[in-house]
Parts: structure tokens; sequence; C-alpha cells
């Protein structure tokens, strides 16, 4: 029994990266437990055996996506030379996730209770290191003094969740959605010195 549990636990990483890439590929409804078990290999029992429900596995799917974006956040800090580099950074990131995950992903999410709940205290916890970069963006002079940052932070994260709960911009992508407001919203902090940066990497991505 021992040595079956063992190869069950080694398991869990297979079985999320599996996870991962189907629910990227296809958004989290589309995908059943018994199709990552297939892809693996594995008895649909296996799964469920590590992983009770559905939800309990996009949770760890969804711990293990804010743990990789962090570490990745982390290196670009570590190698760019002023925020709005870092901001900038980022958002190609995020372009690269647009290119690779279904939009549907995004719009089930909220679907799972306890999914949007890790989501949102996941965002609780930035807050704090979102206050020291807008703080450092605008001693470098790239960022407007006088906005209040810790509204904008809340209504970016309230307006991304609400386009995606609404099947009202279900026809058109995530690169569309979120690109499309949060360039206007990050324009709109910027000094003259950051809208220069801003606008150069919008023509590069955005023009036709």
């Amino acid at each position: 029994m021992k040595e079956y549990t063992t190869y069950k636990l080694r398991l869990k990483p297979a079985i999320l990266e599996e996870a991962q890439k189907c629910f990227a590929h296809s958004g989290i409804r589309a995908v059943k437990m018994d199709d990552i078990a297939k892809h693996l290999g594995i008895s649909k029992r296996t799964v469920y055996e590590l992983y009770a429900t559905k939800e309990d596995l996009v949770c760890e799917v969804v711990a293990k996506w804010h743990a990789e974006r962090d570490k990745r956040i982390q290196s670009v800090v570590a190698s760019c030379a002023s925020t709005m580099d870092v901001l900038i950074e980022v958002l190609n990131m995020q372009l690269e996730i647009a290119a690779n995950i279904n939009f549907s992903f995004f719009q089930d999410i909220y679907k799972y209770p306890k999914v949007a709940n890790a989501i949102n205290e996941y965002g609780e916890r930035q807050n704090a290191y979102a206050a020291q970069f807008f703080a450092q963006g605008v001693k470098e002079g790239f960022f407007r003094e006088e906005v209040n940052y810790a509204v904008f932070n809340r209504i970016v994260s309230g307006t991304m969740e609400m386009l995606c709960a609404d099947n009202r911009f279900d026809d058109l992508t995530y690169k569309e959605l979120f690109f499309g407001y949060l360039y206007v919203m990050i324009r709109g902090f910027c000094t003259s010195k950051g809208m220069e940066k801003i606008d150069k990497f919008a023509d590069t991505h955005f023009s036709d």
C-alpha cells in the first residue's frame, strides 16, 4: 500500500502539468477528469484519489500558474533598468499568455467559487508589491503622481473579472479584451515620458 501511495504521489506533477495544458487549450469546463487520465494513460480513479473534485485540481493548477508567473516576474524585475521596462516586459508576457491560452479558460475560472476566492486572495497579496511598484514609477517620472493606484488596481481587477464573466464579449479574444482595455488604462496614468514607451510598445504589437 505504501509503495502504491508513493507511486500515486509521484503522478501529481504529471497530472497538474497535463491538466494545465488541457485547460489552456480547451478551457476548463470542456475538459473532463477522464480526458486528463486518458492522456496520461492512467485510470480516472487514480486522478480522483489525488484530487477529490475537479475544482480541487483547478485550484492547484491556478496555484501552479501563479507561482510560475511570480517567478517570471521576479526574473523580469531583476533584469530591467526601470519600472516602465518591467511593465512592458510583463505586458509582453501577457501577450504570450493570450496567444497560448483559450479565452474560455478565463471565462470558466470564475465559475468555481474556491478558485475565484484563490484568485482574489492572490490579488490581495500582490497589492503591497503593486503599491511599491507604482510609487517607484512615480519617482522615476513614468507615472503620474496624482493617481490613486490602489483604486486603479481595484478597477482593473473588477473590470477584468466582469469581462470574463459576461458572455456579451464571447466574440472577442483575450488579447483584444485585455490589451484593448488595459492599454488605455495604462496610458492614462503615464506621464509624457511613460507614454512614449507605452506607445512604442503599442505600435509594435497592435499596428496593422
